[in-house]
């Protein structure tokens, strides 16, 4: 047996063997509705399935994915920018880094949900204050995972590129840009879902469309399936987003292969 069908094999397995604990998860969640008499408070799967198809039927279920979707691309993109470019030039700078790193952490520990009342007053209520909120978690994230990889690039490495006779431009896109990619990418792995919270989270702030704004209405009329409905959606969407980052990474750094790992929640 070739290494090719050998690895196509094992992502058969695995592939089947996700199937199978997502299918136990489901009828787990299910089960439990029946056993414990649970149905108001924990929904169901079937329930869930039943309002995803009226939701469609009536319109809302795009309309709202589209909206929280549009602001978690959006900051998802300021954020990833900023903080990209912002960690690299400090993280390059041998005098400004150490100087402003103390301010970014300071705006960091800021909890970012205090922010919404003033984003509300900055951008109203709109598309523009949700993909703040998520703009603001993204971009730490990335600034401090691109800050600390571009000052622990081989300065001994780039010294010999220099000895060598290679240009600033050379050991820039040679050395310095694939060894700090690995660390944006971190970054953006693990900032993703963080942009979805923030438009979640200003959509519970103050909204009329979205994901959330379905979310918070149905727990205030007391709709616990509407509620799990929601949540549904934006679990399958994080799940996605997720998906096209990692495929994204493959194709932009094919030489960097890692294992699979559980994102690290927020210190």
């Amino acid at each position: 047996m070739s290494a090719t069908e050998s690895a196509g094999r094992r992502r058969y397995r695995f592939i089947i063997s996700q199937i199978i604990v997502w299918t136990v998860l489901l009828g787990l969640w299910q089960l439990s509705t029946y056993l414990f008499d649970s149905q108001n408070n924990t929904s169901g799967p079937t329930l869930v399935a039943r309002r995803v198809v009226k939701w469609q039927r009536d319109g809302v279920l795009w309309s709202a994915t589209w909206y929280t979707l549009k602001a978690t691309l959006f900051g998802f993109g300021f954020g990833t920018v900023g903080g990209a470019v912002s960690g690299f030039v400090l993280g390059r700078s041998r005098r400004l880094g150490p100087l402003l790193n103390p301010v970014a952490i300071a705006l960091y520990s800021v909890p970012k949900i205090t922010l919404g009342p003033l984003f509300v007053i900055w951008f109203g209520i709109g598309l523009q204050m949700k993909t703040m909120m998520a703009a603001s978690l993204v971009f730490f994230f990335v600034f401090f995972t691109t800050y600390n990889g571009t000052r622990r690039i081989d300065e001994d490495l780039v010294l010999h590129a220099r000895i060598m006779g290679a240009s600033k431009f050379q050991i820039l896109r040679r050395i310095v840009l694939p060894q700090a990619a690995v660390w944006v990418f971190t970054g953006i792995r693990l900032s993703l879902p963080y942009a979805l919270i923030g438009a979640v989270v200003g959509e519970f702030i103050a909204s009329t469309d979205g994901l959330g704004y379905l979310a918070n209405t149905s727990s205030q009329v007391f709709d616990t399936t509407g509620v799990f409905t929601a949540l549904t959606v934006l679990t399958v969407l994080a799940l996605l987003l997720n998906g096209v980052v990692m495929i994204f990474e493959r194709l932009l750094m094919p030489w960097e292969s890692r294992e699979e790992s559980l994102p690290v929640p927020a210190a």
